[in-house]
C-alpha cells in the first residue's frame, strides 16, 4: 500500500477527524500539489469556525478569490450513471445528487469505495417502491427526498423515512422544501402518527 493510499484510508476511517485530512495536505505539498493542500487546510479550519468567528470572512474570502482546479480533482472520481458527485467539504467531496433511488441503489457499492458518503439526495417517483434495500442507506447523516410528481412529497412517502433503523445516524431529514433536524427525525420515528410529524411534509 502506496502512502497516499494509507492517507487516504485514515481520512475514510475518521471523517470527523482534521488530522488524517491536514497529513494528506501536507503529504499533497510534499509532492507538488500545494494548491489541493492549500484548499484541504482553508475549508478544514473554516469548518471549524462558529458562524461569527472574525476569520470566517478572510478565509471565505480567500476560498472564493482563488480559482481552484476541482475538475482536476474529481477525476479520481467514477463516472456513475444517474450520479452527480457534491461539492468539496474540508477537502473532498462527501455528497451525491442521484437522478431516481434506484440510480443511488445500483451506484452505491461504488460510490462508497470512491468516498466517505455523508449526504444523498434523490427524487422518487412513485413512493410505493421507495426504499427497496435500505441497507445502502446505512450511516448516511443527511438525507434529501424530491417527489418528481407536481406539489411534492406527500406524509405516506415521508413515514417510512422515519422508520428505517438504517436511518438512525441521520442528523438532517428534507422531504421537499422542508428541512428536520436530528430531532425532528427522532421525533418522527417516536410518533409517527402524530400531529407534528404530519407538519413536517
Amino acid at each position: 500500500m502506496s502512502d497516499r493510499q494509507a492517507l487516504l484510508l485514515a481520512i475514510r476511517a475518521a471523517p470527523e477527524d482534521d488530522l488524517p485530512r491536514l497529513a494528506y495536505a501536507d503529504w499533497l505539498e510534499e509532492h507538488g500539489d500545494a494548491a489541493r493542500a492549500q484548499f484541504i487546510r482553508l475549508q478544514c479550519r473554516l469548518a471549524r469556525l462558529e458562524p461569527d468567528d472574525a476569520e470566517v470572512g478572510p478565509l471565505s474570502a480567500e476560498l472564493r478569490g482563488r480559482t481552484w482546479p476541482e475538475h482536476v480533482w474529481r477525476k479520481d472520481l467514477p463516472q456513475l450513471s444517474g450520479i452527480k458527485w457534491g461539492p468539496f467539504t474540508r477537502g473532498f467531496v462527501e455528497t451525491v445528487k442521484a437522478t431516481s433511488y434506484p440510480a443511488f441503489q445500483r451506484e452505491a457499492d461504488r460510490i462508497r469505495e470512491a468516498i466517505h458518503l455523508r449526504e444523498v439526495s434523490f427524487a422518487v417517483g412513485q413512493e410505493a417502491t421507495l426504499f427497496r434495500n435500505p441497507q445502502c442507506l446505512e450511516g448516511i447523516a443527511g438525507l434529501s427526498v424530491f417527489s418528481k410528481r407536481r406539489g411534492g412529497p406527500t406524509w405516506d412517502c415521508f413515514r417510512p423515512l422515519c422508520e428505517l433503523t438504517e436511518l438512525r445516524s441521520l442528523r438532517r431529514l428534507t422531504v421537499g422544501p422542508v428541512c428536520i433536524s436530528s430531532h425532528g427525525a427522532e421525533r418522527s420515528r417516536a410518533r409517527p402518527t402524530s400531529r407534528a410529524s404530519k407538519s413536517c411534509r
